[in-house]
């Protein structure tokens, strides 16, 4: 069951197992240039639009809690957001958004584990990650705890390093071939026979 509203009727949805109903969409903030939200643009099935408004409520829970804080925001580039908006969730061979988002995975890994692969390399020279995802709990983990003492001083918080791997993605994909319209997974995962 999912019950999600904004203010002054704007938009309400409640779904259940056996009922579903969508009331009056059309979500744009007052006085914006960008059209407003519709309904396609969400998940086909309750499922992907259940994560797909968790995912916009948690965004817009972030924007608000900086907007009063006085704190910076960091916007994606139109060409970025533009090239990402469609990505349906799976490895197609057209997806740019997939291909970003192993990207941004993959930088965030190789920062997070730099200082401990730094370290075992000063004495193990030969020393390389063992193949296979071993690394991934030991990512998450750190991501999510946020222990400053584990952090590489390069970043001064984990936001930093988090930031810091969505800005070279944004890069590389804009300074290859084609910009960022044309980076998509096909094109980076390719079979050469």
């Amino acid at each position: 069951s999912l019950l999600t509203s904004f203010p002054a009727g704007q938009f309400n949805l409640h779904v259940e197992p056996a009922s579903f109903s969508v009331d009056n969409l059309a979500v744009a903030a007052p006085g914006s240039k960008d059209k407003p939200l519709q309904w396609s643009q969400f998940g086909a099935t309750i499922a992907q639009a259940f994560d797909d408004f968790y995912y916009l409520e948690r965004a817009c829970q972030v924007q608000i809690l900086a907007m009063q804080g006085g704190g910076k925001l960091n916007v994606m580039s139109d060409a970025l957001a533009a090239a990402t908006q469609t990505w349906s969730g799976r490895a197609s061979i057209d997806s740019v958004a997939y291909h970003a988002a192993r990207a941004f995975r993959e930088k965030v890994i190789a920062a997070t584990l730099a200082p401990f692969v730094a370290r075992v390399k000063a004495r193990y020279p030969h020393f390389a990650w063992p193949s296979g995802d071993t690394r991934e709990y030991a990512v998450w983990t750190l991501l999510t705890q946020r222990p400053a003492w584990l952090l590489d001083a390069r970043y001064p918080d984990w936001n930093a390093l988090l930031l810091d791997a969505a800005r070279e993605v944004a890069d590389e994909f804009a300074a290859a071939p084609g910009g960022i319209a044309a980076q998509s997974w096909g094109r980076r995962n390719t079979t050469r026979i």
